[in-house]
This record gives C-alpha cells, sequence and structure tokens, in this order.
C-alpha cells in the first residue's frame, strides 16, 4: 500500500491534508464530517512515518519580540527578558 518514503516533507502532508478538506466540503459534508476524512487520509497515506519538523528558535523568538509592538532594543530586552545584544542580533536576522 504505503512505500516508504525518505525525506517526507511537511508541506506533502499539508497539501493532502487541504485538499481531502475541499474535496470532502464541496461534496457537502459537515465541517467535522470532512475533518474526520482528511485526518483518515492523512493517518493512511503517512501513518507510520516519521516526520522531521524543525523549531527554527531564533525566527520564534523574533516573532515573539515582534508580537511585543515595542520600538527601542531596550525597551524589547526589558519586556522579553532577552539581553540587549540578543535583542539586535534577533531584528537584524543574524
Amino acid at each position: 500500500m504505503n512505500n516508504k518514503r525518505k525525506g517526507i516533507d511537511m508541506t506533502e502532508i499539508i497539501n493532502l491534508l487541504a485538499r481531502e478538506l475541499e474535496s470532502a466540503l464541496a461534496q457537502g459534508l459537515t465541517r467535522d464530517e470532512a475533518r474526520t476524512r482528511a485526518e483518515v487520509a492523512v493517518r493512511s497515506e503517512y501513518g507510520g512515518e516519521r516526520v522531521y519538523i524543525a523549531a527554527h528558535p531564533k525566527r520564534a523568538r523574533a516573532v515573539q519580540l515582534a508580537r511585543l509592538e515595542l520600538h527601542t532594543a531596550r525597551e524589547l530586552s526589558l519586556a522579553s527578558g532577552i539581553p540587549v545584544r540578543t535583542v539586535r542580533r534577533l531584528r537584524s536576522g543574524r
């Protein structure tokens, strides 16, 4: 049934999920029925596979800082508890 794949990309799983949801909703199923159908499709296609999802901690901290909506590195540092130098690095993308 399934061929064991090497290096499954998370976008493949998301695309399959989206296609299944769209198909089920187009057929007039309720949201709960469509969700269940999409989940079953993903589990049957990728069940037992180990998928690596990178965490990107720097990007997560940069998003955390952006949500604070403060302007200076010093304000961001005080609000987040992250050192000023690290705040500057995160804001510059390094």
